[in-house]
């Protein structure tokens, strides 16, 4: 080395000290002995939650049932911001505690549509659930922890965005994210969530998100990484012959009564009005004018 070299220092989770010292484990403890761990006395020097002084560590922070970072959702009822419908944050927890909530939250606001065709019946998500969850992961563990920003998670009416903080890791290009390749940004924290079950071993998780979404839903930056997911809309739910449904009916005749439509349908009344009711119910169309001298509208 040297007279005048000197190394630079790159702090990370494991040389942070934590902003709270008075810290207990017992969801990460239950965890691991659900997984068939053994909980020994060295536990937390194997999962390296101290510095060198003996004093617990930003990894140790996150981990413990005192972590107070705060992890928020949106759901927005247009495809801007303007208009919050829902919020909710996700705090005073381990992280790991988080990471199951927010992935549990998410998958509940998964939808299957479904729609009956002479072929059978034909289901649909609203957003895939293996990409999310994969990417509601590669989020929280790949977030950089030395600044303010951290994870959000919002729900357009058209897609569902997912932002990080600290962009693409130094000397790794977004060519390099793309082919699937993997640079842990926190490999300690990845490596608690691979050992219970929370992070894929290969660094695969980007991958299988590309097999169900294009590139295209990736926005690097120097400081963030955005994914925006289209979300699927509703499937017209019934096709009920090969060339025909009351959908096709109700686009060339607006003004087409139940009676007309089951006689080209070949079904009764009472069926036909029984869909015309689940197809306003779900918001397909709606019925403009009077019963009489009113028509369709397809939304």
């Amino acid at each position: 080395m040297y007279e005048n070299e000197t190394i630079e220092f790159k702090e990370t989770l494991v040389t942070k000290l934590s902003p709270k010292q008075n810290l207990t484990f017992n969801y990460l403890k239950d965890k691991y002995r659900e997984k068939g761990f053994d909980i020994e006395d060295n536990f937390l020097v194997q999962l390296e939650l101290y510095t060198e002084n003996k004093e617990f560590n930003y990894l140790a922070y996150l981990l413990s049932d005192q972590n107070t970072l705060q992890f928020q959702y949106a759901r927005y009822s247009g495809d801007d911001v303007f208009d919050l419908a829902a919020h909710r944050d996700f705090n005073n927890q381990s992280i790991l505690k988080t990471t199951v909530d927010i992935l549990d939250f998410i998958q509940n606001r998964n939808t299957t549509f479904s729609r009956i065709t002479s072929k059978g019946r034909e289901d649909r998500d609203k957003f895939n659930p293996i990409a999310m969850r994969e990417l509601v992961v590669n989020a929280i563990v790949h977030n950089n922890y030395f600044s303010n920003g951290l994870p959000t998670f919002e729900e357009f009416s058209n897609r569902f965005e997912i932002s990080s903080f600290g962009g693409l890791p130094e000397g790794f290009s977004q060519e390099d994210f793309l082919a699937g390749y993997s640079l842990p940004v926190n490999p300690e924290l990845i490596r608690v969530f691979r050992d219970l079950g929370l992070a894929e071993r290969l660094g695969t998780g980007i991958r299988r998100v590309l097999k169900y979404y294009p590139k295209e839903v990736f926005r690097f930056s120097p400081n963030f990484l955005r994914v925006s997911i289209p979300l699927q809309k509703p499937l017209y739910k019934y096709e009920l012959t090969p060339d025909s449904s009351l959908i096709d009916l109700v686009k060339d005749d607006p003004h087409i009564t139940r009676a007309e439509a089951a006689e080209k349908l070949g079904i009764s009344e009472s069926s036909v009005y029984r869909q015309f009711k689940e197809l306003e119910d779900e918001g397909i169309i709606v019925r403009e004018g009077s019963k009489k001298s009113g028509y369709w509208v397809i939304r």
